[in-house]
């Protein structure tokens, strides 16, 4: 369907987004259900450490952007 005016052709742009974003969720949770399915348990075991400290350093990278998000705008007068 061909947008009639700017505010059709607003709504089919934002339409596709959300379809692309939910689309690239997807995918994204379907590769992390699969994680480490092709490893050994020995494997596994060796590998845990490390995905703990990946997983602890995303939380601590997140939680930081999380307070810089806040903390912008306060100081401006």
């Amino acid at each position: 369907m061909a947008p009639d005016g700017p505010a059709d052709a607003v709504a089919e742009a934002v339409g596709e987004a959300v379809a692309a974003i939910s689309e690239s969720i997807g995918e994204a949770v379907e590769a992390v259900t699969n994680l480490g399915k092709d490893l050994s348990v020995e494997e596994k075991k060796q590998a845990q450490p490390v995905a703990v400290a990946i997983i602890v350093g995303q939380v601590a990278q997140a939680a930081a952007a999380a307070v810089a998000a806040s903390n912008t705008g306060r100081n401006k007068k």
